[in-house]
């Protein structure tokens, strides 16, 4: 982290007072506070550390060159964070079971409580591919996936870990962006000592260019000649805008719901729905909760019929708000298509459940 200083260490000498700070008056702002984790490892990177490695490819961006797009269908883009050191700091509230990505923090030996935050992304598609050479016909799903650890690493040490663990099959495949970067299988990382990247391909999708496209994207990204963000994207840039701050984050993006042929009237709020955004603030007890639901128009975005959702689903033992109180629901001030709830719920309940999901 910049300075030398870490986002736990932050966390740890602002107490709960800086995790307060939350979401309840900043949202449209709030991925500038330094709970997101401004500072990654640059010395003049001010950006945000979560929307610079979000990404946007397009199947091109990392399709095989013995294969071409007929056709495609974009189902979803999603991403989870986390910052660790907030199970441990709340232990007698939250479980262990509330870390997720385990496999990856044992695949380069790095246990969470090294770990400043995690973040995992993925992109899904379903192809219609062709092969450039036989002309055969093939659709499959293809889906990306790309994990980032940050903290203070030690890239030789996870290097020799790799090498330990693989039989010798590990290949060292150069440098970019300070990263050494490594091939095993259908894997590839990238080793720094502020960040590892993992990301994993399949047979259709060239390994080396999803890296590739990640690494390029967080650091060549924004720009318009640039690699995509999701920033990018006229939807999924005012669903981040409003995502609010907090040691545990997810949002996908996906193509409009409609919900129309369901029996259920609560279902309503979800029609023209095409993105949501969770952030959750823990602060003892009690965690600050800000969703973000984002529709494909304005006209879409129906402020009574999420309230009622929200309204009937606030008790103990649902899924989507559990023990939601002191809440709002109001309408963006920079993008009308997105709605905003900010409110307060009990840490042992609201922390791992399942959230607003758009096909529940």
């Amino acid at each position: 982290m910049t300075n030398g200083q870490t986002r736990r260490g932050i966390l740890r000498r602002g107490g709960a007072g800086l995790a307060a700070i939350g979401t309840t008056a900043l949202a449209g702002c709030a991925s500038e506070l330094p709970l997101i984790g401004d500072g990654d490892g640059d010395e003049d990177d001010s950006e945000p550390a979560i929307e610079a490695w979000l990404t946007d490819p397009e199947p091109a961006d990392f399709l095989r060159e013995s294969y071409e797009v007929r056709d495609r269908e974009f189902r979803e883009r999603n991403f989870r964070y986390q910052d660790p050191s907030v199970v441990f700091d709340n232990d007698d509230r939250l479980s262990y079971d509330d870390l997720w990505g385990r496999l990856v923090r044992d695949a380069v030996n790095v246990p969470a409580m090294d770990l400043d935050w995690q973040l995992v992304q993925h992109v899904d598609w379903w192809l219609d591919l062709v092969h450039t050479d036989s002309g055969a016909n093939v659709t499959e799903r293809v889906r990306p996936e790309v994990h980032v650890l940050a903290g203070s690493l030690d890239p030789d040490a996870i290097a020799a870990h790799l090498e330990d663990e693989s039989t010798g099959d590990v290949v060292a495949a150069g440098t970019a962006h300070g990263f050494d970067l490594y091939e095993l299988g259908s894997f590839r990382f990238a080793l720094r000592d502020d960040f590892a990247v993992r990301t994993l391909s399949d047979v259709w999708i060239d390994s080396d260019a999803v890296l590739e496209y990640v690494l390029a994207a967080r650091w060549d990204g924004g720009d318009s000649d640039g690699p995509r963000r999701w920033a990018d994207d006229d939807h999924a840039g005012p669903l981040l805008a409003e995502r609010g701050s907090g040691q545990f984050s997810n949002a996908a993006v996906f193509p409009p719901r409609d919900p129309t042929e369901e029996p259920a009237y609560d279902w309503e709020w979800q029609t023209g729905l095409v993105g949501t955004a969770r952030s959750l603030a823990v602060d003892g007890e009690t965690t600050t909760v800000t969703d973000a639901f984002c529709y494909e128009s304005a006209d879409d975005a129906a402020l009574d019929a999420l309230e009622g959702f929200v309204e009937t689903n606030r008790d103990i033992d649902d899924g989507a708000f559990p023990t939601l109180e002191e809440y709002t629901v109001e309408r963006s001030s920079d993008a009308e298509s997105v709605l905003v709830l900010t409110g307060t719920a009990r840490t042992s309940a609201i922390v791992g459940s399942n959230g607003p999901e758009p096909d529940a």
